[in-house]
């Protein structure tokens, strides 16, 4: 008895400790665990950048978008390696763009970082990083985005050269940028036009040269970014000297587009012709036919050029003005019959003008083709029917002027060509037509 009485308060005190040991380390592991289990926005409240840092590691895709965008509103310079290293392995488009806007948040004290990572084997990290440069804003960023300007992904190219015109005037960026306005993808292009006149008078030299480019797309941009940089409030007065004469030049420039360009360019410099000359140039190029038609022989030039234009309504307005002209526009438009490309304006030019001398080169002219006009004549229907009547439409305008009635009137005007379209509709106008057209239906010719 003696010794189960002993035994026994024995067993009990052993088992009262087993379940105060096991009660602390059940707790202590319940503590533990609800560490682990904090929100991300509770970490993020506490400003637990640690937490948050090692959050970015979670196989959980929106766990790992949320510490990231945690750690951006944070802006603790601590996170910026961790954020730099999940942008280049992680494959989640979504992570991705809420790493590159914490990033863009850090600001310039992750410039020196994310250069060092623009020459990542991944083409997607090299463009994101180009993307945040851009948003930073840090010129330090400016020699090692040129070194991806010939990036061989578009993409990264694009948002390098968009990079650099949102960091803005930067005299290094200038050259590169007009190398990637012969760039093979339209998009790299658009936004080189665009970054260059963000680089404001430190472009203006290279500009004033580039007028005399062989491409048109390059001359046509620099055209048309000095007008946007001497429009400038705040551009001087020498600068906007400064391009104005080399713009003058560039009036008669062979391409339509360019000599637009240079006009519209000059209005915002707010230049005024300083002689006839300078005028007849300027209102062709504007397009103002009734404004060059008034100063006489002096648009003569200027007006047989526009009708090289591949714009219908351009070629057929410069025509129209080389009529009005009349007696001083006859020798040249004789020799542009000679020159296929402008042949057609020249004859209906020529035969409306009407003096003896005209009308002989006309006559002349026409001969040649007068066996094949007779046929376009009485054909006009079954070659319109053809689906690629490219080719035939100088020898049916020459059978309109010579043979034409208001049957064929019609049919050139409703044929779809607008190169048919404009003639025609030139040609009713002179011979008295009006157009009757009801609503819904198509034109009627009396």
């Amino acid at each position: 008895m003696v010794k189960g009485v002993v035994v026994m308060p024995v067993e009990r005190s052993t088992g009262l400790k087993m379940k105060y040991i096991l009660t602390a380390v059940f707790l202590t592991v319940v503590v533990a665990l609800s560490g682990c289990t904090k929100t991300v926005e509770q970490m993020k409240d506490e400003r637990d950048v640690e937490g948050l840092i090692k959050a970015l590691e979670s196989t959980d895709e929106e766990k790992r978008a949320k510490a990231a965008e945690a750690l951006g509103e944070l802006e603790d310079t601590r996170a910026i390696d961790p954020l730099i290293k999940l942008l280049r392995s992680d494959d989640s488009s979504i992570v991705r763009q809420k790493v590159s806007e914490a990033l863009v948040k850090m600001g310039m004290q992750a410039t020196p970082r994310l250069v060092e990572a623009l020459d990542d084997d991944d083409w997607r990290v090299r463009s994101q990083i180009a993307w945040i440069l851009g948003e930073i804003g840090d010129s330090r960023a400016v020699p090692y985005l040129i070194k991806q300007i010939n990036d061989s992904v578009r993409d990264v190219r694009k948002n390098v050269v968009w990079a650099l015109g949102q960091i803005g005037v930067d005299a290094r960026a200038v050259d590169p940028l007009f190398n990637a306005l012969k760039d093979e993808d339209p998009g790299v292009r658009s936004e080189a036009r665009t970054a260059i006149v963000k680089m404001g008078e430190s472009a203006v030299n290279r500009l004033i040269q580039s007028l005399n480019d062989e491409d048109e797309f390059i001359r046509n941009t620099s055209a048309w970014a000095l007008g946007e940089i001497g429009g400038r409030r705040g551009t001087s007065f020498e600068t906007r000297k400064k391009m104005a004469e080399p713009l003058v030049k560039s009036l008669r420039d062979e391409d339509e587009d360019v000599r637009k360009s240079v006009a519209l360019s000059l209005d915002k410099l707010r230049f005024e012709p300083r002689n006839e000359e300078e005028q007849a140039w300027y209102f062709v190029a504007k397009r103002e036919w009734d404004k060059a038609a008034f100063l006489g022989s002096v648009s003569v030039d200027p007006l047989i050029l526009a009708l090289r234009a591949e714009v219908s309504d351009v070629k057929w307005g410069a025509t129209k003005a080389l009529v009005k002209i009349g007696n001083s526009a006859v020798q040249p438009l004789m020799r542009a019959l000679q020159d296929e490309e402008i042949q057609i304006q020249a004859v209906i030019a020529l035969e409306i003008i009407g003096t003896t001398e005209a009308k002989e080169a006309v006559n002349d002219f026409i001969d040649k083709y007068d066996a094949d006009l007779e046929y376009m004549a009485q054909n006009y229907n079954e070659i319109l029917e053809q689906v690629n009547i490219s080719g035939y439409e100088f020898l049916l305008i020459l059978a309109l002027e010579r043979y034409g009635d208001n049957n064929m009137l019609s049919a050139l005007i409703e044929s779809g060509n607008p190169i048919l379209e404009y003639a025609a509709s030139y040609w009713a106008e002179r011979h008295g037509h009006v157009v009757l057209q009801e609503k819904g239906s198509p034109k009627k010719w009396p």
